[in-house]
């Protein structure tokens, strides 16, 4: 009899590696010929990642939705899925904009700020949410401290 085994043990230290690796390939893969993204110094970023959070940033709304549907078709073929309701559209600049973009028949919900790797990330582009966040952040542990 012939046992075929596909994945890693749970715990397993090679589980995160793998992971990160058949990430890099479907976001490779994804945006293979991609010419749009922000400019910054001459360079352009078409994206963000940290773990298994992905930030695509195209330059406008049919850029996305070609992005998003790239990504999503060539991750499907390698057996993962994007958890739709963690997945949203920001505009970030001066002009607010609805984003009219879809995951896989699903719409995408339009949101004005979210945290991400602790910081506030505004559609305005500016800091001040994350600044009082931050103070109030610090308030809350000298208050805890105030009492030691």
């Amino acid at each position: 009899m012939v046992y075929y085994y596909s994945g890693v043990m749970q715990g397993c230290v090679l589980s995160p590696l793998l992971f990160n690796i058949l990430l890099e390939v479907v976001i490779a893969l994804g945006l293979e010929n991609n010419e749009f993204g922000a400019k910054v110094f001459g360079f352009c970023i078409y994206n963000l990642r940290s773990t298994d959070d992905i930030c695509l940033i195209p330059e406008g709304n049919d850029d996305l939705q070609q992005t998003v549907d790239k990504v999503y078709t060539i991750g499907n073929r390698f057996g993962l899925e994007v958890n739709r309701t963690k997945t949203e559209v920001q505009c970030i600049g001066r002009e607010k904009q609805q984003m009219k973009t879809s995951l896989g028949g699903t719409e995408l919900t339009q949101c004005e700020e979210f945290v991400y790797l602790g910081d506030v990330v505004s559609a305005d582009g500016l800091c001040d949410r994350n600044v009082d966040r931050r103070i109030g952040l610090a308030a809350g542990i000298v208050r805890n401290i105030h009492s030691i």
